[in-house]
């Protein structure tokens, strides 16, 4: 692919409809571990995995604007295709990008006029709330050490957290706006296209 095809909005915005896409695969995994339609047979690895999953969640919506931003990411650091380190791609992208995390909107229908797009003021995952949670799921990557005192797990607690990040992920996600560094021109974002698939549409300045 070329770099004019790779900058391209449409095929930036086909590239990021696929990772949304996998953000709806990955959460119908963790709710198959819940709800017993997928089983990994011990209840510790079933959980090992939602928040596994969850991780990778995490991961998506951190390097996602990676796409939308990939010009100017490109001027900030030197290997961006190995670039993993959540806080680290955070902190790049709002130097070049103070815009870039996603921007949750609702849609007000009105009688005879456009409808309106009114930005969320809470409820959503925000940045520092999604850092949280990705050191959270980390803790379930390494096995306990046997020589340190730990609480029993409840795993109802533990559920109740992950629905709690996952509403708000929905309402991040659920119709969103991608601004690019240059102002004027935005992504619209909805993960529910009436069909069960991700949609959406670039907005150029005129």
């Amino acid at each position: 692919m070329s770099d004019n095809e790779e900058l391209n909005p449409d095929a930036i915005l086909k590239k990021y409809l696929q990772l949304m896409h996998e953000i709806r695969k990955r959460e119908e995994v963790i709710i198959g571990l819940h709800e017993g339609t997928s089983n990994a047979r011990y209840l510790i690895v079933n959980y090992e995995v939602i928040f596994f999953q969850l991780r990778k969640i995490l991961e998506i919506i951190v390097k996602s604007p990676m796409l939308i931003n990939e010009e100017e990411y490109r001027n900030v650091t030197n290997n961006p295709e190995n670039d993993w380190r959540i806080r680290d791609i955070i902190k790049k992208l709002e130097i070049i990008n103070p815009n870039f995390y996603p921007k949750s909107i609702e849609i007000i229908k009105l009688d005879n006029q456009p409808d309106e797009f009114k930005t969320r003021e809470d409820g959503f995952l925000t940045k520092d709330e999604l850092c949280n949670a990705y050191d959270y799921c980390n803790t379930y990557l390494h096995s306990h050490n046997p020589l340190k005192i730990e609480n029993e797990l409840n795993f109802e607690d533990e559920w109740n957290w992950v629905v709690n990040i996952l509403n708000k992920i929905h309402i991040l996600l659920g119709t969103h706006l991608c601004h690019p560094s240059d102002d004027g021109n935005f992504y619209y974002i909805t993960m529910e296209n009436g069909h069960g698939h991700p949609a959406g549409n670039f907005f150029g300045k005129i």
